[in-house]
C-alpha cells in the first residue's frame, strides 16, 4: 500500500505541531511491513533559497521519499494557489506515485482545491484529512477568537465573521464557507485530535459518520526512569510551543508578575520554544522586555528560564524537569 502524507511545512524547516505529527506518522509508517509512505511538505517564499528555477516539486535534502511542495502565488483568503503550473505539477506527482491513500494534514500554503484535484486524478484512492485547528471554519487564523473584543467564538456565521472583518461584507464569508465545504466533500474520512474539535466540526456541518477523534501520538524515545524520577518540590512549570500570541506565553509571564506582586518567588517557569518573530509587534515587545529584565538577574535568582527551541528527541528530557 502506498500512502502519501501531505504536510503544512517540513518540521525541519518550520517548527510546528501539525507538521511534526505528520512527519512522525511518516516515520512510523516506514517501519510497517507492506506500506510504502511518501511525504510532500510545503514551503513558502520565506525560504527563497530552496526554490529552484522552473521547479514546482523537488526532493528534500537527498532523503528517500521526502519531497517539497514549492508554494507560489498563494491566496490566503480562498486558500488556493494561483499557479496553474503548480497544480499541473501536483497532478503529475500523483500520477507518478499512484498512492492508495492520501492523508492531508492541512491545506494552508497548499490549497484546499488540492483535495478535489486529488479525487479527480485518483478516483479510487482513499482521502483522509486531519483538522489540527479551525481554519476551515474561522478566517481569523483559525483561532475562533473574536477580533473586535477578544472573546471566544462559539460558532461562525456570515454576520459574526463580518464583525471580525468589518471591511468585508457578510456575503464574502458565506461564499468562503461554501468554497471550502465543496472541496471537503471529496474527503472520505476526517480525523481530529480533540473531542472538542470533533463537536465543533459536527456543528459546522461535517457528517458525524465521517469524522473521528484520533489523539496525537508521540514516538517512544525511551525516556529513562532516572529522568522521570519524582522530585521533592513541585513548583517547576513548563511551556512548550511557539512563542506567538495565540499560544499565550505573554499571559503566562503576566501570571509570573502577579505572583511576584503577592510575594511569591519559590517557583520556576521554563519556556521551551521559539518563532517569536511570528508574534505581533506588541506581544513580541512584551516578551522581549520581560526576557531582558530576567537576563539582568543572576542565573540563580531567575524565576523564568528561556530555553529556546529544541529538537523533538530532546522533548522527553526537557519535560522530565517539569512538575
Amino acid at each position: 500500500m502506498k500512502v502519501l502524507l501531505i504536510s503544512l511545512f517540513h518540521p525541519e524547516l518550520v517548527r510546528g505541531g501539525a507538521q511534526q505529527i505528520c512527519y512522525e506518522l511518516f516515520q512510523g509508517l516506514k517501519e510497517q511491513p507492506g506500506i510504502e509512505p511518501f511525504l510532500l511538505a510545503s514551503i513558502d517564499e520565506s525560504l527563497p533559497a530552496l526554490y529552484k528555477s522552473g521547479a514546482r516539486i523537488t526532493g528534500f535534502d537527498g532523503r528517500d521519499r521526502e519531497f517539497l511542495f514549492l508554494s507560489r502565488d498563494y491566496d490566503y483568503w480562498w486558500h488556493r494557489s494561483s499557479s496553474a503550473q503548480l497544480l499541473e505539477a501536483y497532478a503529475e506527482f500523483l500520477r507518478e506515485i499512484e498512492p492508495d491513500v492520501v492523508h492531508f494534514h492541512h491545506f494552508m500554503t497548499l490549497g484546499v482545491d488540492l483535495i478535489t484535484l486529488t479525487r479527480k486524478v485518483l478516483p479510487t484512492a482513499r482521502i483522509v484529512f486531519t483538522f489540527h485547528e479551525f481554519l476551515a471554519i474561522c478566517a481569523a487564523d483559525g483561532h475562533m477568537v473574536r477580533k473586535h473584543d477578544g472573546s471566544l467564538c462559539t460558532h461562525a456565521s456570515a454576520v459574526r465573521c463580518h464583525q471580525c472583518f468589518p471591511k468585508l461584507p457578510p456575503e464574502q464569508f458565506f461564499i468562503r464557507e461554501r468554497w471550502i465545504k465543496k472541496h471537503l466533500e471529496a474527503v472520505d474520512v476526517f480525523t481530529t485530535p480533540s473531542r472538542f474539535m470533533l463537536k465543533t466540526f459536527n456543528d459546522w456541518g461535517i457528517d458525524p459518520k465521517r469524522i473521528f477523534h484520533v489523539g496525537n501520538a508521540q514516538q517512544n524515545r525511551g525516556t529513562s526512569a532516572a529522568l522521570a524520577a519524582p522530585r521533592s518540590s513541585s513548583n517547576r512549570f513548563g511551556f512548550f510551543g511557539q512563542m506567538v500570541d495565540a499560544k499565550g506565553v505573554h499571559i503566562l509571564l503576566r501570571a509570573v508578575e502577579n505572583l511576584w506582586a503577592q510575594g511569591f518567588t519559590d517557583f520556576v517557569v521554563e519556556i521551551n520554544g521559539d518563532n517569536l518573530r511570528y508574534a505581533s509587534e506588541s506581544c513580541r515587545k512584551e516578551i522581549e522586555d520581560f526576557r531582558e529584565r530576567e537576563a539582568a538577574k543572576p542565573y540563580a535568582a531567575r524565576n523564568v528560564l528561556f530555553n529556546g527551541s529544541y529538537e523533538v528527541d530532546r522533548l522527553a528530557s526537557r519535560m522530565a524537569r517539569i512538575d
